[in-house]
């Protein structure tokens, strides 16, 4: 089966977009082949990352964002909107978060609440969603637009949400280590990590000391609509019983 798109004005509602009806069916659809196994998250390096589905250029860089398999289609046809399916209480930690931002981030309007939530390699973004229905998206991004911060900060704010101090601490250091997507490409490499054997992005020797020492789950914040131009499917994740 194919999912045919000529141009944005192709994928009005009310026309007909013939979908695929199977997990098999979506990957192979686009060219995607997919085994009928079933893949454990858990282990190291379980999800190798594919082959570019892009030609690289100076211009762009490739990050992963993950997503529902019922989302597909409008985003074939309308691309990804910043934070478009998160829900409520989501929506209210995001603008906590905010409050703590810094005044270069406030003036460029960077923010949590207007962002699309993405990892620079697919080990990093695997399995997130925690269901089989969801997809993997190659997305074609501009680094010097896109900032990379840590998950794992992030979410301590979130999991302190009865402790405000703390809370704030984590929250400011969330904004303080962020930096653009292309120093985080230039001054960082994935490595072992020295405290538990995961992978992590350590800073490189040659980077500037005021940068974080290592990102354990490096978040990529993109503040600005993707274009479907800019969007490929590489990855299903497939649970046969």
């Amino acid at each position: 089966m194919e999912i045919k798109i000529k141009d944005n004005k192709s994928c009005s509602r009310d026309k007909k977009i013939k979908k695929p009806h199977t997990n098999k069916e979506l990957g192979v659809s686009i060219g995607q082949e997919v085994k009928r196994s079933t893949m454990n998250y858990q282990e190291k390096n379980s999800f190798q990352r594919n082959k570019t589905c892009f030609n690289k250029d100076h211009e762009y860089e490739i990050v992963y964002h993950e997503s529902f398999q019922k989302h597909l289609e409008s985003i074939l046809c309308e691309g990804i909107l910043p934070n478009v399916h998160a829900n409520h209480e989501a929506k209210l930690a995001y603008q906590w978060t905010d409050n703590y931002r810094l005044d270069w981030q406030i003036g460029i309007g960077l923010s949590r609440s207007n962002s699309i939530f993405c990892f620079p390699d697919l080990e990093f973004g695997n399995g997130f969603t925690t269901s089989y229905k969801s997809i993997y998206l190659e997305l074609r991004v501009d680094p010097k637009k896109c900032f990379v911060g840590e998950m794992e900060t992030v979410t301590e704010v979130f999991m302190r949400n009865s402790d405000i101090k703390r809370a704030i601490v984590f929250a400011s250091s969330y904004w303080e280590d962020m930096i653009t997507l292309k120093d985080f490409i230039r001054y960082y490499e994935k490595k072992i990590s020295y405290h538990d054997e995961s992978l992590a992005f350590y800073r490189r020797k040659s980077a500037p000391d005021e940068l974080l020492g290592e990102f354990r789950i490096p978040e990529v914040l993109v503040p600005y609509r993707i274009n479907p131009k800019d969007v490929k499917l590489v990855k299903t994740k497939i649970n046969y019983t």
